[in-house]
């Protein structure tokens, strides 16, 4: 049973499963459907962006001893046109840490030390600060999909680019337990 918010009607939802994919958003769900269980953790983390209508276009992971150094998407502002990568992985986690310009110059000294080819003299760079949400570990990071199992209800955190597509492996272990 769900109430909407401001008109305050409610509605019943009924189903043979609920797979849960919402992120920070799953344990309010969870809550809302009748559980008092903890079922995540939130990590902080800063993420580089950097702007500039010359970057490439790429999708990748700089890999350094099993761990994503940095994974950069390519993006375009809806506005401009403008290229724009967003860079996350093990540089965003520590990133949550620093002062914000301190975690630019970092970022970007590792970042033009990753990509040595790539021109960075007519782009800007800033950053943007989230919440990853993830099963509980003790603040560790997770080593990939999980899964928790109450009543019909299957709340899942998919976790890492770097492991291929993690949301359809999170629907192929619930379907598994539906068998």
């Amino acid at each position: 049973v769900f109430t909407e918010q401001g008109s305050g009607e409610t509605y019943m939802i009924s189903a043979l499963a609920f797979i849960l994919t919402a992120g920070v958003g799953n344990q309010e769900l969870v809550h809302t459907m009748g559980y008092n269980k903890t079922v995540m953790q939130v990590r902080p983390l800063r993420h580089l962006v950097v702007y500039g209508q010359h970057l490439p276009d790429l999708w990748g992971h700089c890999i350094d001893g099993g761990k994503a150094v940095a994974s950069i998407t390519t993006h375009y502002d809806s506005s401009t046109g403008e290229k724009v990568w967003s860079i996350g992985g093990e540089i965003a986690e520590k990133g949550s840490t620093l002062f914000r310009e301190s975690f630019i110059r970092e970022g970007r000294t590792l970042v033009e030390k990753i990509l040595r080819g790539v021109d960075f003299s007519d782009t800007t760079w800033g950053t943007f600060d989230a919440l990853r949400a993830e099963e509980p570990n003790d603040n560790v990071l997770p080593s990939g999909v999980s899964i928790q199992h109450m009543g019909n209800v299957y709340v899942c955190f998919p976790f890492g680019r770097t492991q291929g597509s993690p949301l359809h492996r999170c629907y192929n272990k619930v379907a598994e337990c539906l068998i």
